[in-house]
């Protein structure tokens, strides 16, 4: 089982018990999105976990920032510090309440998709249908 699959399957781990109260994990590879890195060059990668503020109030906020620390760990640990990473180089990984992100912010970003996180109200189905899913 290759690292990407491993992490792949870790992400599912940490989002699963917080799922209610998220409203995505969206993926900002900045300039790099569009563009291919070179040899040996990280792909610098900011996470945002977006947390249903309103609906969710305190209890959201503090399930998005255990999901943000559990993944910032589960990257260093499975790619090493962002300033000796070799693959992929965590910038950031924050909670971030989806009254403050805009449709600007949404277009950037692409999408994690967890088909089997529901969010407890099924009329809304899974993750907003946002971006594309990271490869």
């Amino acid at each position: 089982m290759g690292k990407k699959h491993t992490v792949e399957r870790q992400i599912g781990k940490i989002l699963e018990p917080e799922g209610k109260h998220l409203v995505g994990l969206f993926f900002d590879l900045g300039e790099q999105r569009s563009a291919e890195v070179q040899a040996g060059e990280p792909y610098a990668l900011s996470i945002s976990v977006v947390y249903a503020a309103t609906e969710g109030g305190t209890q959201a906020r503090q399930s998005a920032e255990s999901v943000a620390s559990q993944l910032r760990e589960l990257f260093e640990q499975a790619y090493g510090k962002p300033d000796a990473a070799t693959e992929i180089a965590l910038d950031a990984c924050e909670a971030v309440a989806d009254t403050s992100i805009t449709l600007a912010d949404l277009r950037r970003v692409d999408q994690w998709r967890l088909e089997y996180i529901s969010l407890g109200d099924d009329q809304n189905g899974d993750f907003l249908p946002v971006g594309e899913t990271p490869a």
